[in-house]
C-alpha cells in the first residue's frame, strides 16, 4: 500500500511538472506569436518609409523639374525682352532720316544718323570756299557697316590729294584707320568695319571746284 502512495505521488509531481512544462510552452508560444506580431509591424513600418522615401524622392524630382521650367521660362522671357527691344531699336533706326535736304552745313563734326542719307559739301553745286574745313561723323542702324558711296566728285587735283581733299576714317573720329583720300574727280565706294565712319573736307586757299555729293547707307 505505501509503494502504490508513494508512485502516485511521483505521477502527481510528474504531472505537475508536466503541466508547468505546458504553461511554459503556452507562454513561449505566446512570446512567438507576439514576437511574430512584431515583426509583421516592423515589415510594414519598412514598407512605409519605403513608400514615403519613394513619395520624397517623386517630390524632388517634381521640384528640381519645376525650378528647371521655371528658369526656362524666365530665360524665354528675357530673350523676348532683349529681341523686342532690338527689334524697336532697329525699326526706329531703319525709320531715321539724316535729313530730307542734303545736308551741306560745316559742323565740326555735322552728327548723322540713320538707315540712309546724303551730304555735300559747302554751297554745291556751286563752288565751296577757300580754307574751308568739315566734318561729318555718320552712324548707321545696329548690325550694319557705314558704306560710304560718292555721288560726284570735283576737288582741286593733286597726286597725295595736298590741296583739297575728302578723307574717310573708320569709327567715330579722325583717329581710326585712313579708309581712303579723295579728291579731283575719281571716288570709290568706301565701307567701314562698323557702324559708323568720319569724313572730313578741307581746301586750300587757292582754286575751288563744285565739290562734292556723298550718299551714306
Amino acid at each position: 500500500m505505501s509503494d502504490t502512495v508513494d508512485a502516485l505521488k511521483r505521477d502527481v509531481d510528474g504531472i505537475s511538472r508536466l503541466s508547468d512544462t505546458v504553461d511554459a510552452l503556452k507562454r513561449d508560444v505566446d512570446d512567438i506569436s507576439r514576437l511574430s506580431d512584431t515583426v509583421d509591424d516592423l515589415k510594414r513600418d519598412v514598407n512605409g518609409i519605403s513608400r514615403l522615401t519613394d513619395t520624397v524622392d517623386a517630390l524632388k524630382r517634381d521640384t528640381d523639374g519645376i525650378c528647371r521650367l521655371y528658369d526656362t521660362v524666365d530665360a524665354l522671357r528675357r530673350n523676348m525682352n532683349n529681341e523686342g527691344n532690338s527689334t524697336a531699336a532697329k525699326m526706329a533706326c531703319l525709320s531715321e532720316k539724316a535729313s530730307p535736304v542734303p545736308y551741306s552745313g560745316c559742323k565740326n563734326p555735322a552728327i548723322l544718323k540713320g538707315n540712309s542719307g546724303t551730304f555735300t559739301s559747302p554751297g554745291y553745286p556751286n563752288n565751296y570756299n577757300n580754307n574751308a574745313r568739315c566734318s561729318w561723323t555718320i552712324t548707321v542702324c545696329s548690325g550694319r557697316r557705314a558704306a560710304i558711296r560718292f555721288i560726284s566728285l570735283d576737288l582741286e587735283k593733286h597726286p597725295d590729294c595736298n590741296y583739297d581733299s575728302v578723307t574717310v576714317y573708320d569709327g567715330l573720329t579722325s583717329s581710326g584707320k585712313q579708309l581712303g583720300k579723295f579728291c579731283g574727280t575719281k571716288g570709290r565706294d568706301v565701307v567701314a568695319s562698323g557702324r559708323t565712319a568720319h569724313i572730313i573736307f578741307t581746301s586750300d586757299a587757292a582754286k575751288t571746284r563744285t565739290g562734292f555729293s556723298i550718299k551714306f547707307s
